[in-house]
């Protein structure tokens, strides 16, 4: 009777010390999620202030040279993009010329969007109405490469706005940019 009695308490005493255990390491979790939202809310907020002072000093001389730059990069050679610009305010779109004759398209709005307002359509809100054609004939088989802070430098943003202001005289807040590849 006595080693039952015990044998209950061992196995009470060991429950008990896993459930004292248990609790602890919940504590200790939620502790250290605190501590790891407090850190990357301070890494945050410590990048924004060096992002912030080295805003000031970003100055893209180039706009020419630093399109060039960006594009090679997507397209495996710099493509010699010419010293004209042909801006398009609807819908918000930059055309250069390469090198070899062919034609870039610089825009903001993402392809699926831009496609449709490029496309042959000669609806009230078609670009053909207004003589512009900026994606060729076949709009859906323009290549299309995205820029962003991912892949162009963490002051992508910045860069770009700049250079949009030297190019058309007017700024541009995104942090996405879309390179069409016109075929014909």
């Amino acid at each position: 009777m006595m080693e039952i009695v015990l044998t209950i308490t061992v196995v009470a005493a060991v429950v008990l010390v896993g459930l004292v255990i248990s609790v602890g390491n919940e504590r200790q979790r939620k502790a250290l999620e605190g501590v790891r939202e407090s850190l990357k809310e301070w890494a945050i907020s410590d990048l924004k202030i060096k992002r912030a002072l080295a805003e000031r000093e970003i100055i893209v001389e180039k706009p020419f040279l630093w399109l060039d730059r960006k594009a090679g990069a997507m397209l495996g050679s710099v493509p010699g993009i010419q010293e004209n610009v042909k801006v398009i305010q609807h819908p918000k779109a930059i055309e250069v010329e390469k090198a070899d004759g062919g034609l870039l398209v610089f825009s903001p709005i993402a392809p699926r969007v831009f496609r449709k307002m490029c496309g042959n359509s000669r609806d009230r809100n078609g670009l053909l109405k207004e003589g512009l054609n900026l994606l060729g004939k076949k709009p859906q088989t323009a290549e299309v490469y995205e820029f962003s802070a991912l892949n162009a430098g963490i002051f992508f943003d910045v860069e770009l706005n700049q250079v949009r202001k030297r190019l058309t005289g007017a700024g541009l807040e995104a942090d996405r940019l879309w390179m069409y590849v016109v075929g014909e």
